[in-house]
């Protein structure tokens, strides 16, 4: 009966702790330029979405080149949500930048800290119509305008939140061991009548 009971005692005990320890952090989901993105157009201010609520005195991003801090800002008040961090970006130069964020998640109480980098890139050249010249022409011949073809780098999709597949991973181990914990509980309950 006593080990019954241990292993009872420690099957709760599992499904009490694992939940906090699977689901913290307000981490990263999304950013604008997000993580490794290679830009030429730099946007008036830099967005970043995170998984849990934000608190707005200790949360902050910061915008980081080569020699040193070139913007920083916080909690996005103006946000649908309360999970977004904006940065007002000034006119970035060439080359590769580094974002540092920090959050406290109001939610769990937990901090979190990364860093990712961005670069930003000379805008690709549009090319220049090549002059048509006609000799012996008398009247002039129409010609079509160029054909610019748009291309566009494919974006890579953002990393899954290691804090949301944990979630998802959770669920199922805590329902096992509440079926465990309730097994456990029963056969407790048969040994003693």
């Amino acid at each position: 009966m006593g080990r019954r009971l241990s292993l009872s005692v420690a099957v709760a005990a599992l499904v009490f702790l694992l939940p906090s320890s699977v689901v913290a952090h307000a981490a990263l989901v999304s950013a604008s330029p997000g993580p490794d993105d290679v830009i030429s157009d730099v946007p008036n201010a830099l967005v970043a979405k995170f998984t849990q609520n934000l608190d707005p005195d200790r949360s902050s991003i910061e915008v980081h080149d080569a020699s040193g801090r070139v913007a920083r800002g916080g909690y996005d008040a103006t946000a649908p949500d309360k999970r977004t961090m904006r940065v007002a970006l000034p006119d970035l130069a060439l080359g590769s930048y580094q974002v540092r964020w920090t959050t406290l998640s109001t939610e769990d109480g937990e901090l979190d800290r990364d860093t990712y980098t961005f670069t930003v890139v000379a805008p690709s050249p549009s090319p220049t119509p090549t002059p048509t010249s006609t000799l012996a022409s008398t009247s002039p011949t129409p010609t079509a305008p160029p054909t610019i073809a748009a291309t566009s780098s494919p974006r890579p999709s953002p990393e899954p939140s290691p804090t949301a597949d944990a979630a998802q991973l959770a669920i199922p181990i805590i329902a096992a061991l509440a079926l465990v914990a309730g097994f456990a509980v029963w056969l407790r309950s048969r040994s003693v009548r």
